[in-house]
């Protein structure tokens, strides 16, 4: 499921949560404001949280 997340909120996921790297870290790996990197990590995280709820939902009626 995180590989499916777009190319920029894979990478700050991965690196928050992953590397343990801070939104100020990433934002400089990334060159990238630490606003966006925060950003686009809750837009991974909602993503992510939205396509674990759709799997549990169709695993639960495909029982």
């Amino acid at each position: 499921m995180i590989r499916s997340l777009p190319d920029g909120y894979r990478m700050v996921f991965n690196l928050y949560v992953f590397e343990k790297k801070s939104h100020r870290e990433i934002g400089v790996l990334l060159a990238i404001g630490e606003s966006s990197s925060a950003s686009q990590f809750h837009r991974a995280k909602k993503i992510l949280m939205q396509k674990i709820k759709t799997y549990n939902t169709l695993r639960i009626n495909a029982l």
